[in-house]
């Protein structure tokens, strides 16, 4: 079973630095249920998106252990496109100006560590005794400090291969393609694409028919996926491939 890292309680916090006994209550069966499942990476952040809480997939992703990750800034942990992709939904949540309560989550999604991640995020009252889900006070109300409150962020590998290559084309070029794609990164942007088409089960003459290529070049760009993942990742063949690229929620999206 997957652990939570709860903030530790040092008696005093600076700005943003809240106790755990300031977590709110509401979250504690929310952990227990939540920790069941290691798929799930699970953070909450402050007003400052500094880590509060995470579980250990979510620190494993960062390539450190959860105790290292308490108190860093998400600047810190993602590339800067992300961390400010996060930032801006936080604002966006607090400018609501109503309760969270009944409302669905902020939906968004995104690579890192060769996964592509479904997360959604809710806002949280991290005064003592508030409920998780909170009401935030109109912007002439003194009690509307963005130090008060906080935000769950849970993540899972998702499923659904709409918008795919869209997130591919926006982050995983430059500085950031080692970061996003993580162990698949060796592979060139024609290779990855070949790689996820054979993930949805296409053969060849099929992946060929696809991209207006010769079976010859597919045939190509297979060996050389083989070659470079079996390395990284330890892929023996097409079955390895397929599950690998599955678990990942590297699925190409193929029209019928």
């Amino acid at each position: 079973m997957t652990k939570i890292t709860p903030l530790l309680d040092s008696g005093t916090c600076g700005p943003g630095e809240l106790p755990n006994r300031y977590m709110p209550a509401a979250l504690h069966g929310m952990w227990a249920a939540m920790s069941e499942d290691a798929r799930l990476t699970i953070f909450v952040l402050d007003c400052k998106c500094r880590v509060l809480a995470l579980n250990a997939k979510a620190a494993s992703l960062f390539g450190m252990d959860s105790a290292h990750a308490i108190g860093r800034e998400i600047y810190d942990l993602y590339p800067a496109s992300l961390a400010s992709d996060l930032r801006e939904q936080f604002e966006n949540l607090l400018s609501r100006g109503e309760s969270c309560e009944n409302r669905d989550p902020m939906l968004s999604t995104h690579l890192l560590g060769g996964y592509r991640w479904c997360c959604s995020m809710r806002l949280l009252d991290l005064r003592e005794g508030q409920p998780s889900a909170v009401e935030i006070p109109a912007p002439s109300e003194p009690e509307k400090e963005p130090s008060n409150y906080g935000i769950l962020r849970v993540c899972r590998v998702a499923n659904d291969p709409e918008h795919l290559e869209i997130l591919i084309k926006r982050f995983s070029n430059g500085e950031d393609r080692e970061t996003m794609l993580g162990p698949l990164s060796v592979l060139t942007d024609r290779e990855l694409e070949v790689a996820m088409l054979i993930a949805t089960g296409l053969t060849d003459a099929a992946i060929a028919k696809h991209l207006y290529r010769s079976l010859r070049t597919v045939h190509a760009h297979r060996r050389a996926i083989g070659s470079k993942l079996r390395k990284r990742l330890g892929v023996q063949n097409r079955c390895d491939l397929i599950r690998i690229m599955t678990e990942r929620g590297m699925v190409a999206k193929v029209d019928n």
